[in-house]
């Protein structure tokens, strides 16, 4: 009589990945420091809408290293307020791992420890790292309309042609890669049009087609 596979409800094994899934991200940042080109263009954490101010504080924003650059500037940031908050060993190891580029081996040696421990403290310490980082970028707060800029760099052309269009009562659809500054442009437009006739949509479900759209209002 053959047996009946046992099955689980919900353990571990179910919400593991899904549970990880932003400290997998972090860690491959962290991996990633030195590279911000790299950030940039490949890592979900240098969206404009995940970095939100820290994008604003930073030179050529709209390029993928001013995006990479400034996720690195909040990296920085968080591991300084680990450090602060009583998380000072395990903001030093990750600064030796990431930042100073450690060897691990050696790393493992100096600290008394077998290298499979070192990655298990590592571990550990990119998830103190999350919270903290998460509380200073805080993204579920704020308002999909991008914060207001003062000047919009590289972009003049496109933005006339965008006002020209909506005064022309044409809808108008702004495409493209993600991290070009669609949002950024669309919120710009937004600032430029008098209160009343614009209304503000972002449309996730068609990911990469439509991103943003700024339609004339009825």
């Amino acid at each position: 009589m053959a047996r009946k596979k046992k099955t689980s409800a919900s353990g571990p094994s179910d919400i593991t990945p899904r549970a990880h899934a932003f400290a997998d991200r972090l860690g491959e940042a962290l991996e990633r420091f030195n590279q911000p080109e790299w950030l940039g263009q490949h890592s979900p954490l240098a969206t404009p809408y995940f970095l939100g101010e820290f994008l604003l504080e930073q030179p050529a924003n709209d390029t993928a290293i001013g995006r990479g650059a400034a996720l690195q500037n909040l990296l920085r940031r968080s591991l300084e307020r680990l450090r602060e908050a009583r998380g000072g060993e395990a903001a030093r190891l990750l600064q030796q791992i990431f930042i100073e580029r450690a060897n691990r081996q050696r790393l493992a040696l100096d600290r008394n420890m077998s290298l499979s421990t070192l990655h298990r403290e590592r571990r550990e310490a990119v998830g103190r790292l999350e919270p903290v980082l998460m509380r200073l970028v805080n993204p579920s707060l704020r308002l999909e309309r991008p914060q207001p800029l003062t000047t919009l760099y590289g972009r003049e052309d496109d933005l006339r042609r965008c006002i020209q269009a909506i005064k022309e009562q044409h809808a108008l659809a702004i495409v493209g890669q993600s991290g070009v500054g669609k949002t950024v442009l669309a919120g710009t437009l937004v600032q430029h049009l008098a209160p009343g006739q614009t209304f503000w949509v972002i449309d996730y479900r068609v990911k990469q087609k439509v991103i943003a759209k700024v339609t004339k209002g009825a």
